[in-house]
């Protein structure tokens, strides 16, 4: 009997302490025997006594590799945090690889994810204005479109790929926001005020330290340079980790977005790369209530709304004079 196909390319699996999840992703990364496999691991927390046990038994998945491929471990002794901790095991993964895959603990792809992500790899690998590539799709999924995925201006880091050279642009502690801020460079991302204090909220906080993540400066890196991401018109990851175990809390909106999973095989190519707003808006409006819709009185609403773009303008004043 021949051996089963090993799917191509590089697949870095980002763990921590989280095993049976860890198991389950790691058998759908095992039905496709990838020929190289990069796994990486933050350290145990010193104020959480169960984190060294479980933290063991989530590195012990190596044991079950079962196939013939390359395997490269980087296993911290030390807790990192998210930020540097998956920064810097990307870094570490783009050092060795020139385009790859990306997966976390909690984030469950199904058959189709795979020669999605393969296919447009190698489609888009020397075109710089495409930055990743996202399996998942928080839309509904009951509409047919034309083609198999569409160009977004906010692509999502739930099961994804990208290429060296769009990750080089990354700066963790981006440096350039201060001079994006001023320049009012978000104004081009969006003509909607509420959409744009969304970011200026979310990037100010990263900046200060405020949030420990490394996906905002991955989106400040799209935004600084004008990059688009891809966006599956079916979801292809089932993002398993919203539950008491999260990092940063439960979401039962997007938990409740990416509880499906569909198959999908691109049919056709867009001609035109550009973002779909109209997508990109509506998810704005469902997944990240930048226009505060949990608050169904429309008077109170307003109020909201002006209060918090009072609120993002002194910040903005403030963070702007502190840095001139």
């Amino acid at each position: 009997m021949m051996d089963s196909p090993q799917y191509v390319q590089p697949i870095l699996f980002l763990i921590f302490n989280r095993p049976k999840k860890t198991k389950q992703v790691f058998e759908a990364i095992r039905a496709q025997k990838p020929r190289q496999i990069f796994i990486a691991a933050d350290g145990p927390r010193s104020n959480v006594e169960s984190d060294k046990a479980s933290c063991d038994q989530t590195r012990s998945i190596i044991d079950e590799i079962d196939w013939d491929c390359s395997l490269q471990t980087l296993f911290r002794s030390e807790n990192l945090g998210c930020k540097l901790a998956v920064s810097s095991a990307i870094d570490w993964f783009f050092n060795n690889v020139e385009m790859g895959i990306i997966l976390e603990d909690d984030c469950l792809p199904n058959d189709s994810f795979f020669p999605f992500m393969d296919e447009l790899l190698q489609k888009y690998r020397g075109r710089s204005q495409i930055m990743m590539i996202s399996g998942s799709r928080l839309m509904p999924q009951n509409q047919e479109l034309e083609h198999g995925y569409e160009f977004t201006s906010h692509p999502i880091i739930w099961g994804w790929a990208t290429w060296r050279r769009a990750w080089s642009l990354y700066d963790v502690n981006m440096s350039d926001l201060p001079s994006f801020l001023q320049q009012q460079s978000l104004d081009r991302i969006s003509d909607d005020q509420d959409i744009r204090n969304y970011w200026i909220n979310c990037l100010i906080k990263t900046y200060l330290g405020e949030i420990n993540t490394w996906d905002y400066p991955w989106m400040f890196s799209h935004l600084l340079h004008d990059g688009l991401g891809i966006c599956p018109n079916k979801n292809l990851v089932k993002n398993i980790g919203f539950d008491q175990d999260a990092t940063h809390g439960d979401s039962p909106v997007m938990a409740k977005a990416t509880s499906d999973t569909h198959s999908l095989t691109i049919q056709s190519h867009p001609e035109q790369i550009a973002p779909n707003q109209n997508m990109d808006y509506e998810s704005y409006l469902r997944f990240y209530n930048v226009k505060i819709n949990s608050i169904q009185n429309p008077v109170l609403r307003l109020m909201k709304l002006i209060k918090k773009r009072r609120k993002t303008r002194k910040r903005l004043k403030q963070f702007l004079s502190k840095k001139s």
